[in-house]
């Protein structure tokens, strides 16, 4: 599942498989776009780390959920925080172990 070399590896390189000869050739510019890696969510959720992240104890989660001043229609984030009194605790995650 989740391999910290080989996500240190697409961060500096772009890639999981860079040159053993010569590092220094591969490191990728500032310019380049970031490298991605793709993990099955449900596997994620079920039994990787999303396992000890709990909605309900992210404030944002609640006080959407708990809200009655909203309409069937699409936000922007400043629309969103202003109606729900989103504040700096809201947008921190607790995680749980």
């Amino acid at each position: 599942m989740f391999d910290p070399i080989e996500i240190k590896k697409l961060y500096l390189f772009g890639t999981a498989n860079p040159s053993p000869n010569d590092y220094n050739e591969h490191i990728r510019p500032l310019n380049a776009s970031p490298a991605s890696k793709s993990y099955d969510m449900n596997t994620y959720l079920t039994s990787g780390g999303g396992r000890f992240a709990y909605p309900s104890l992210f404030g944002a989660v609640e006080k959407f959920f708990a809200a009655e001043n909203l309409d069937d229609r699409t936000y922007t984030f400043a629309e969103l925080s202003t109606r729900l009194g989103l504040n700096d605790n809201d947008l921190e995650i607790k995680i749980s172990q």
